[in-house]
C-alpha cells in the first residue's frame, strides 16, 4: 500500500498488487515494474514515463499520469483504466510516429517554436477512445480513416490525409480553435458519403484527376476548397 504523500519509488515491484490511498502521487519513472498492478484511489495519481506504465495495469477511480508519451512510441496503454489517464506528448522539431495502443487517453501534444514542424503522426496507432489536446506549435496528424469521430481540441493544427480512404468521415470533433486541413485524392471519381462531416475543417485539398460529389446528406461545412489543376 501507498498512502498519501509523494513518493518516488525506486526498487523493484515484482509481482505486487499495489493499492494507494489518501492525496498524493507514486511515480514510478525510477521503478522496476516486474509484473506489477495498481489500484489508483481517488485523489492519488501513478505517475511515470509511458516506458515504464507501458503494457501496465491501472485501474481505480484516481488518475495515471503518462510522461514522455513521445520517447515510446509503441507504448500499450490500453490496460490504464482508471477514471482519468492522461499522456502527454512533448515534441522537439521532430516527427514522432505512434505505433502503439492509445487506449483511453486524454493526450496532450505541446510542439516547441523553430523551424522544423513537430507532428504526431498516429497512421500507426491503435486510437481507442483517445481524445486530444494540440498546442500551439505543434500538428496531429493521421489518415481520415484514424482521426473519423476523434475529438481534439487546442490552438495547434490538425492535418487529416487520405479523406479518399474514409469518405464519410466524420470530422466534427476537430474543435474551431485549431487550424484544420483535410487532403483528398479524386483520382477515379469520388462521393462523400451521408455521414461525411467537415464542419471546423478549414481547407479541403483536393487533387487527382478525378470528379468530387457529395451525399445529400454530408455536411461540407464552411471551409475553403482547394481544387487542382486536374480535379
Amino acid at each position: 500500500t501507498v498512502d498519501g504523500a509523494p513518493v518516488a519509488f525506486t526498487g523493484n515491484f515484482g509481482r505486487a498488487t499495489v493499492t494507494t490511498s489518501g492525496d498524493g502521487i507514486l511515480n514510478v519513472d525510477g521503478a522496476t515494474m516486474g509484473t506489477a498492478k495498481f489500484t489508483v484511489d481517488a485523489g492519488m495519481t501513478l505517475q511515470g514515463t509511458a516506458a515504464k506504465l507501458d503494457g501496465v495495469t491501472a485501474t481505480g477511480t484516481g488518475t495515471v499520469a503518462v510522461t514522455a508519451l513521445d520517447d515510446t512510441a509503441t507504448a500499450d496503454l490500453t490496460g490504464l483504466t482508471a477514471t482519468s489517464v492522461t499522456a502527454a506528448v512533448g515534441l522537439v522539431n521532430e516527427t514522432v510516429s505512434f505505433t502503439g495502443k492509445l487506449g483511453a487517453a486524454a493526450v496532450t501534444i505541446s510542439g516547441t517554436s523553430g523551424d522544423a514542424d513537430d507532428i504526431f503522426n498516429v497512421d500507426g496507432a491503435t486510437m481507442g477512445t483517445a481524445t486530444f489536446s494540440v498546442g500551439a506549435d505543434a500538428i496531429l496528424q493521421g489518415t481520415a480513416a484514424k482521426l473519423d469521430g476523434v475529438t481534439a481540441t487546442g490552438t495547434g493544427t490538425v492535418a487529416v490525409t487520405a479523406l479518399e480512404g474514409d469518405l464519410g468521415a466524420n470530422l466534427s470533433g476537430l474543435h474551431a480553435d485549431l487550424t484544420t486541413s483535410a487532403a483528398l485524392n479524386a483520382d477515379g471519381n469520388v462521393e462523400l458519403g451521408a455521414t461525411a462531416n467537415l464542419t471546423n475543417v478549414d481547407t479541403i485539398n483536393i487533387s487527382g484527376s478525378g470528379e468530387v460529389t457529395a451525399n445529400a446528406s454530408a455536411v461540407l461545412g464552411s471551409g475553403t476548397y482547394a481544387v487542382g489543376a486536374n480535379a
